[in-house]
């Protein structure tokens, strides 16, 4: 079982090192496999060093020389670092042979944002699954807060959600550093926004929202607040990082990058956000499960996060 986010943390943190003493160890993968259809086919590889042809897994990194197989109505995704465009490999135009990275001819401020992202997936496709004796099924039976949770979050209104039962109320408290900033009771359990008449949220601030009703532990969480300066960097990459700039990667893929832009700057509650998204346009790729299975760890939600990893394992290996 992942334990509580500490992995990969420390996993981004080592990635984040190498990245700022040279590109030699961070840039070594050329491609990783965004996105994976398995139920009616297969998608095997063979590494450059290697005989055997295996199964793919989600966010697997790709070498020169690494080789791709598809068969049956199977498909994946592989995306390059360096902005060249993406290649959607299916059974017809296998094996494909990765070669090495070609520098594309787009802006720089793009080719930060795309290699970001696609150095964190690299880095999150390196996450262990858990094993399936550790993992207790039928669900979440308490009450549990789900977001925002250990992350950063934008300036302006901010969504609240938890797991809880329908059946009962619930009293919200928001506090900062002065104290209670605002409180309701009798709420019922669906998401909301924090309202626009209580007192705002600062930018550059530290927050905790509590949860509480009858029969259950208090919850709470802490989130922060971006600072303006970086809500804005962010934003503008973003930006970047949408349908618009990356003509011709499939939409699935785009989430992918995005979501793994995300993760790296902290925002984890907008990455779930965008991940159950597009998982409900596109229930049987099993990356957008496996990148929210680690959402899910980071914010210290393990039971979560191995529901999701093992979902990705059972896609990618074609059981829907």
């Amino acid at each position: 079982m992942l334990r509580g986010g500490v992995r990969l943390v420390a996993m981004f943190a080592t990635l984040a090192w190498a990245t700022s003493f040279g590109e030699a160890f961070a840039a070594e993968p050329v491609a990783v496999i965004t996105e994976i259809r398995a139920t009616h086919g297969s998608v095997q590889v063979k590494r450059a060093d290697e005989t055997e042809w295996r199964p793919i897994e989600p966010l697997l990194a790709l070498r020169p020389g690494d080789e791709l197989r598809v068969t049956g109505d199977g498909q994946a995704v592989v995306v390059f670092r360096g902005g060249r465009r993406p290649k959607t490999v299916t059974a017809t135009d296998s094996p494909l042979v990765i070669e090495a990275p070609q520098i594309e001819s787009i802006g720089e401020r793009l080719r930060r944002a795309l290699n970001a992202a696609f150095d964190l997936l690299v880095a999150s496709g390196q996450a262990q699954y858990p094993s399936p004796f550790g993992v207790r099924h039928g669900g979440l039976s308490s009450v549990t807060i789900l977001s925002p949770r250990a992350t950063l979050v934008f300036p302006g209104s901010v969504l609240f959600e938890w797991i809880g039962s329908d059946m009962v109320l619930y009293r919200v408290r928001v506090s900062g550093q002065q104290g209670v900033l605002w409180e309701e009771t009798n709420r019922p359990r669906k998401p909301f926004f924090y309202p626009e008449g209580a007192p705002p949220l600062s930018p550059g601030t530290r927050y905790v929202w509590e949860l509480e009703t009858a029969g259950y532990p208090p919850q709470r969480a802490e989130f922060d607040v971006l600072s303006v300066e970086a809500a804005a960097r962010i934003r503008g990459d973003l930006d970047l990082l949408a349908p618009s700039s990356l003509r011709g990667y499939p939409p699935s893929t785009v989430v992918v990058m995005r979501a793994g832009f995300l993760v790296r700057e902290r925002l984890y509650a907008e990455a779930r956000r965008e991940l159950l998204e597009i998982i409900a346009a596109n229930p049987d790729d099993p990356t957008p499960h496996f990148l929210l299975g680690q959402v899910y760890d980071l914010i210290g939600q393990p039971e979560l996060a191995n529901a999701e990893l093992l979902k990705a394992r059972d896609l990618a290996q074609g059981r829907p």
